[in-house]
């Protein structure tokens, strides 16, 4: 009980820093410039480090107001309002605007009015505006390039990664002009990106040296083999026997990749071996059809009638979206076996 307690009064305190703090963003927002200038300023005080794929605060920028916020699938950084009136921050943020502006002089762009320190201890505005942020769509049509490539590009570089089904930003994906938006009416989470991503080098090297051609349809269906080939390993060293019905069936399998059994259940296997980060998710409507397929082919044949049934989606990654896992949860309240599992390739095997 008093353990119960604890994570209550935790949770209380941990929503009240919350509102009384701001993040990376808002400090950009106050000062008028972008979110690596903020982090930059806050690393040439030594205030945040980066430690293994977080930034965290040092003892000095504790001392200067910054928290760790933790939540159930994240943790970041967040600063006491004063921060906005420090002395030290200010003048090294005074110092990294005016360099900024020096090198648009020499590159004879349009330059700013150097910043002007608010004394005012008022909430800065935090929605971003059209004309200041970028979704990847935008980004995508700005450089004429395919939005999954940068969607790609983004993960490897480890700037933004998953939390159950949404995107979220990372400290790193953040510090390089992530920013992290909630939509209220679909409850869920997005990440929109600052103009000065499109001048980002590392993104873009990162996208070029990634971006070959796209995979023939021979490739593809190789793709697809390879995995059945190795989910039909991982069941044989489970202890079942394997069908490799896709093989033998051929584009007539019904879906049904792999049957599997052994003395007294047999699974009809459907192998699916996309990209985790692409734009093809495993719906209701693959469920639903998969589970037809199987059974129809169950009840066709007299000799599995003696095994328990079991229909089984096999998932190279996690690309499987909420409306399956609920249709899947409905058909099982029904006492029906359906399931799904995600098992990537080791190499090492």
């Amino acid at each position: 009980m008093l353990g119960f307690i604890k994570k209550v009064i935790d949770k209380i305190d941990q929503t009240q820093l919350e509102k009384n703090t701001i993040d990376i963003y808002d400090i950009a927002q106050h000062f008028g410039i972008n979110n690596q200038m903020v982090y930059k300023a806050f690393y040439e005080l030594e205030w945040i480090l980066k430690h293994q794929n977080n930034i965290i605060p040092t003892p000095v920028g504790e001392e200067n107001g910054a928290h760790v916020v933790k939540t159930d699938n994240d943790r970041f950084v967040t600063w006491d309002r004063s921060i906005l009136t420090n002395d030290a921050f200010v003048n090294k943020i005074r110092k990294i605007k005016n360099e900024e502006t020096s090198s648009q002089i020499v590159q004879n762009k349009p330059v700013e009015d150097p910043i002007k320190t608010q004394q005012s201890d008022q909430a800065p505005q935090t929605t971003p505006t059209d004309n200041k942020t970028l979704t990847l769509k935008d980004i995508a049509a700005i450089k004429q390039i395919d939005v999954n490539l940068i969607n790609n590009a983004l993960y490897r570089l480890g700037w933004v990664e998953k939390s159950n089904t949404w995107t979220i930003a990372t400290e790193e994906g953040k510090a390089n002009g992530a920013i992290e938006r909630y939509n209220p009416q679909t409850k869920t989470k997005f990440v929109i990106w600052e103009k000065s991503i499109l001048d980002n080098q590392k993104l873009f090297d990162e996208i070029k040296s990634h971006n070959n051609s796209k995979p023939t349809a021979e490739k593809l269906i190789q793709k697809g083999q390879e995995y059945e080939e190795y989910i039909a390993k991982v069941f044989q060293a489970r202890g079942y026997k394997v069908i490799e019905n896709g093989k033998i069936s051929g584009k007539k399998d019904g879906g049904i990749d792999l049957i599997v059994k052994n003395d007294r259940e047999i699974i009809f296997i459907q192998c699916k071996n996309w990209n985790e980060n692409g734009k093809y998710k495993i719906t209701h409507t693959h469920i639903k059809e998969f589970r037809t397929n199987a059974t129809d082919y169950y009840e066709k044949t007299p000799l599995f009638k003696s095994y328990d049934m079991k229909a089984l989606f096999v998932l190279s990654g996690n690309f499987i979206d909420i409306s399956a896992i609920k249709h899947i949860e409905e058909i099982q309240q029904k006492g029906k076996k359906i399931d799904y599992e995600i098992i990537k390739i080791d190499k090492n095997r």
